[in-house]
């Protein structure tokens, strides 16, 4: 009897350990759920911001174009994200912005004109065109 009292014991105590770590984890992936909700709904308020802007004209200078390649699970999974940093001409502030890869390809350092954003969105770059001279 007294061995049969002691098995009951030990179950009861592994399945308290259990239960203890069972709500642990289901803690957890309610924790994990609601950073992922509040970062999903974050995202959406950011972009309906943004995307209600009215478009910014800005004179600026293209400082430097980056780009970096974010690693996929395989080899097609790769993608790669496009950077333009431009520098204000009015107030010399350094402004980095996502570009797509047809905007990159256009782009070269250097280069002067006006700055089209709509919020925190690159929308656009408009060179100065600088006039040939003529040949003496």
């Amino acid at each position: 009897m007294n061995g049969n009292t002691e098995v009951v014991q030990k179950q009861v105590c592994y399945f308290g350990k259990a239960l203890a770590m069972d709500k642990f984890v289901l803690l957890a992936m309610i924790a994990l759920g609601l950073y992922l909700l509040g970062d999903f709904l974050l995202s959406v308020i950011r972009v309906a911001l943004n995307t209600t802007r009215p478009m910014m004209s800005r004179d600026a200078s293209l400082v430097k174009k980056t780009h970096e390649i974010i690693p996929g699970s395989g080899r097609k999974d790769a993608c790669s994200a496009y950077y333009a940093t431009f520098q204000l001409l009015d107030t010399h502030e350094l402004v980095t912005l996502v570009v797509r890869d047809m905007w990159f390809a256009r782009l070269d350092e250097g280069m002067e004109g006006k700055l089209l954003t709509r919020g925190e969105y690159f929308a656009g770059f408009e060179p100065e065109v600088v006039p040939v001279q003529e040949l003496a």
